[in-house]
């Protein structure tokens, strides 16, 4: 009997995402007929090898399923079934076999490469991609190529998103591997301008994009704010002078992205990013449109969680306070330790409250703040929550959960939005539902 089930990040990274539509199909089969299929399980680990997104949907509904325990003797015994497994599904686009056999070429160890060399790195390199080559059926530049290409969609995913590189594989886009290679290598700023552009115009040729760039780029090295995806309409920019985090949600996407890309979630000061408001030009249509001149700050961590020093908060607020043209968007789960702070004017001050218990500190805290927008967000909301009072605050957000490793999308039940929403106009609050809210009223009459 196989005790508690682990994710391996690395191996989670080697199952090709299903698309949305596709992952809610997955869920009505096995709400419908149950979970046939046994997850695989590296025996004596217990570390979850095939059969990811159907942990997730029987966590969600608690329902049960079967294991199967297979052997392995190393983790790139693992690596090379979970990839020959994926290579396996039926209707792959080009660009995922090559993805594949990139991620495999990746993983492969070097023999002979123990006293670091580089005479020895190119003949092993040459020996690995020979190897593979074989192994596949293609020459050993192919298996080279590919390997390049996996480390771009990777980089492209870490500074854009799973949603935009999923796109990559499938093809949705029609960028060649060659175009993918470039974009990857481009400083970050100038690789959201062109993904805003491609996602417009999906057929788009990179090269015909680059030409459309007229604005300058800053230095490749000077720190810039990170567009958001379209889920986050009301700050369309990220600011991330302090990352990780130390909750433990388990809802979390931000732990995912670094445990992913960097291996921890630990929390740490970056000093170089406080810069960031002076190098970030404003958009055209700021004026217009709130979310483009509006930073959610610290989206990969809790700015104010207990174990953040507080000079780390301070160098965020001060250069937030000497950047008047921009919104800052703060959030936390901890809201008594914004209760002495003298918030910038442009500070729009929040905090999460997804479940009943987090009302009382939230009304008790936000009392005793004073900041031009105080507001909460109920993302993901998880139970009806009712206030006391909401007259201390002035806008609201209501989502619903996204996919993450450890949980399934979830929407909340329509009762408790209604709920929600109800309070927020007896008390005249704005009120945003996020794009992933998609609950609605399902209602009919009494039969006769």
């Amino acid at each position: 009997m196989a005790g508690m089930i682990k994710v391996d990040p690395e191996f989670q990274s080697l199952i090709l995402p299903l698309a949305d539509i596709e992952f809610k199909q997955l869920e009505e089969k096995i709400l419908r007929d149950g979970c046939g299929d046994p997850l695989i399980l590296w025996k004596g680990k217990d570390i979850l090898v095939d059969g990811h997104d159907r942990y997730l949907i029987c966590q969600e509904h608690k329902l049960c399923y079967k294991t199967l325990e297979r052997e392995f003797s190393s983790k790139e015994e693992v690596v090379d079934w979970i990839v020959d497994n994926q290579l396996g599904r039926g209707n792959l686009t080009d660009s995922q076999v090559a993805y594949l056999r990139g991620k495999r070429c990746n993983f492969e160890k070097i023999s002979g490469d123990r006293d670091g060399k580089s005479n020895r790195k190119i003949i092993g390199l040459k020996l690995k991609h020979a190897k593979l080559a074989e192994e596949f059926g293609v020459s050993p530049e192919t298996i080279k190529k590919d390997g390049q290409f996996a480390k771009a969609v990777d980089a492209i995913e870490r500074d854009i998103g799973p949603e935009f590189s999923r796109k990559i594989l499938a093809e949705e886009f029609k960028l060649p591997k060659s175009d993918v290679l470039r974009l990857a290598n481009k400083p970050i700023n100038e690789k959201e301008r062109i993904v805003e552009i491609l996602k417009a115009n999906e057929s788009k040729r990179l090269a015909d994009i680059e030409k459309e760039i007229s604005v300058p780029i800053p230095n490749k090295h000077a720190s810039m704010f990170n567009r958001t995806n379209d889920n986050i309409e009301w700050a369309r920019w990220t600011w991330n002078p302090v990352v990780g985090c130390k909750h433990g949600c388990p809802y979390c996407y931000a732990r995912d992205i670094a445990n992913r890309f960097y291996g921890n979630f630990e929390p740490a000061f970056k000093p170089e990013r406080l810069l960031a408001p002076k190098f970030t030009p404003m958009p055209s249509g700021a004026s217009e449109d709130i979310g483009l001149k509006t930073v959610f700050v610290c989206s990969m961590a809790d700015l104010f969680g207990d174990w953040v020093p507080q000079e780390w908060i301070d160098a965020v607020l001060e250069s937030a306070r000497n950047s008047p043209k921009w919104n800052f968007l703060f959030l936390t789960k901890n809201p008594k330790r914004l209760i002495d702070i003298d918030w910038p004017k442009n500070a729009w001050v929040g905090t999460t409250v997804d479940v009943q218990r987090r009302v009382k500190a939230a009304e008790e805290a936000f009392r005793q703040i004073d900041a031009t927008v105080r507001f909460i967000s109920c993302e993901p909301l998880q139970e009806k929550v009712e206030f006391d009072s909401m007259k201390i605050f002035d806008w609201i957000i209501v989502g619903g959960r996204s996919r993450c490793a450890n949980l399934p999308e979830f929407q909340p039940k329509w009762e408790w939005v209604e709920s929600i929403l109800n309070q927020a106009r007896e008390y005249g609050l704005k009120v945003y539902f996020k794009p992933n809210l998609t609950v609605r009223p399902r209602e009919y009459p009494k039969d006769r």
